[in-house]
């Protein structure tokens, strides 16, 4: 993450990074949202959001600074959806290519990542923002839905200029990749279909 935040800072050097607590229980779940803008000053620039979630743990790196890490995780998801820490090309692995019944899908595969960096290829300043629209908590189970949408222009004003929109549900008992991270699970699928609606499937 820091090496992401340097080169949008080389690239944006009047641009921000801010980090909010959404949402914090009365355990130790934490859920945080970052925003990157290429001008700290103006709202409008805003480039592209990023959520992440964490759980306090009896060891590890959880223990005691699960909301720092929740906050750089947040700013890490961000600044991908910018652009930033994104390979030109990969090859996806196993995992990303399997479906969520574990099965392995036999034709091409556009990986959310690689339909970002498609996308920032063709729009540098485009937007891509997501919103947490809904979520229930019960214990270990639960759900959240995520509504992501795709502008061509990060300087877009009028919130109704999209160039296309995805929506997405994670459910915590079957997240297939981690389920202890619905909600960037959920973002990141919502970003990929307002991508592929957006000609970045294929």
């Amino acid at each position: 993450v820091p090496e992401r935040v340097k080169a949008f800072y080389r690239v944006f050097p009047e641009g921000a990074i801010r980090r909010k607590l959404i949402f914090k229980d009365e355990g130790s779940r934490v859920i945080v949202e970052a925003r990157v803008y290429a001008v700290y000053n103006d709202e409008s620039t805003l480039l592209a959001n990023g959520f992440s979630e964490k759980v306090a743990s009896d060891e590890g790196v959880d223990k005691k600074s699960y909301l720092e890490n929740a906050e750089t995780k947040a700013v890490g998801r961000a600044l991908i959806n910018c652009g930033f820490g994104l390979l030109e090309k990969y090859e996806p692995s196993v995992i990303e290519i399997k479906d969520k019944r574990g099965n392995v899908n036999s034709s091409p595969y556009i990986t959310v990542n690689q339909r970002i960096w498609e996308f920032r290829s063709q729009n540098p300043l485009g937007r891509i923002l997501s919103t947490l629209g809904y979520e229930v908590k019960e214990g270990s189970k639960g759900f959240a839905i995520f509504y992501s949408k795709v502008y061509k222009e990060a300087f877009e004003r009028n919130p109704n200029n999209y160039k296309s929109e995805g929506t997405a549900v994670e459910d915590r008992e079957s997240g297939y990749i981690n389920p202890k991270n619905c909600i960037p699970n959920a973002e990141t699928s919502a970003i990929g279909r307002a991508l592929g609606f957006a000609g970045f499937a294929t």
